[in-house]
């Protein structure tokens, strides 16, 4: 008995180890199936979920040209801080980077990616502070946007002018349009203040276009010189009608044409001998 009662006490120890082993290895493969289940962001390309979380700054200083490395970038994050201060932002933004090509005296556009779309959301609803600082009056935020919804989001901007500079009153613009403050109605998008797509394809250089030039005129050539000697057979065999029809599919091969087309333009001329 002194044996029984030494040993049941280690199984019953065993027995409620391995349980406790096994409900924690429940509960880590239960947290690596709710890790494995796909969030919001699969299936949506990179660009599309840096958007949702990304804002554009138009109008914050940039950089002198003569500042470098560490002082252009102390430069940059101080005013960065200052911005996402007024915006009621306290999160670290993944990266920042300018837009554009640099010109004189206009500072580009400034691209702000946070870790999340919530804070996206809180800076564009806090966006209206702006207003109210006397550093940053003149910053506006708005949105990333694609190429198509920049071009949409301009027409209304001119759509807006005009309504004011016509017909007076309060306009602001939302995204299915244009809503009138004083009638208390939304007037949609008119299509002539949008701008015509540009041809993205379009070679700007002048050596590219040459040498596309060349190959047209190359690829007329040829067919004008095959047209030719098409045209040279067809009247032979109108005059004499004395070659056969193997003879005259070996005359157009050797003068460059595909033997199924030669074969066609065979069986559409006049009866052969």
């Amino acid at each position: 008995m002194s044996i029984l009662t030494q040993v049941l006490p280690r199984r019953n120890e065993v027995v409620v180890s391995s349980k406790v082993h096994t409900s924690s290895h429940t509960a880590s493969v239960s947290k690596s199936q709710r890790e494995l289940q796909p969030s919001d962001d699969i299936g949506r390309s990179a660009a599309e979920v840096e958007r949702e979380r990304a804002i554009v700054v138009a109008g914050l200083p940039e950089p002198v040209p003569g500042l470098r490395g560490q002082e252009m970038s102390t430069f940059e994050w101080r005013n960065i801080w200052a911005l996402l201060g007024e915006l009621d932002i306290s999160c670290q933004p993944a990266f920042a980077y300018r837009l554009g090509v640099l010109k004189q005296g206009v500072p580009r556009l400034l691209k702000v990616v946070f870790p999340a779309s919530v804070f996206q959301r809180t800076a564009l609803r806090n966006a209206r502070h702006l207003r109210d600082s006397a550093k940053l009056r003149n910053v506006y935020v708005r949105p990333s946007l694609t190429a198509e919804e920049r071009r949409i989001a301009f027409a209304l901007r001119q759509q807006r002018r005009h309504l004011r500079e016509s017909t007076g009153g309060s306009h602001r613009v939302v995204s299915n349009g244009i809503f009138d403050t004083k009638n208390n109605k939304t007037i949609p998008l008119d299509p002539k203040f949008l701008q015509p797509l540009q041809n993205r394809h379009r070679s700007r250089d002048p050596v590219s276009s040459e040498n596309v030039t060349i190959r047209k005129k190359v690829m007329h050539e040829n067919c004008a010189e095959k047209g030719a000697v098409v045209n040279r057979y067809q009247n032979c065999t109108e005059r004499q009608n004395t070659c056969s029809s193997d003879e005259a599919v070996r005359v157009l091969e050797l003068n460059g044409v595909d033997r199924a087309v030669a074969a066609a333009l065979q069986g559409n001329t006049l009866p052969l001998n």
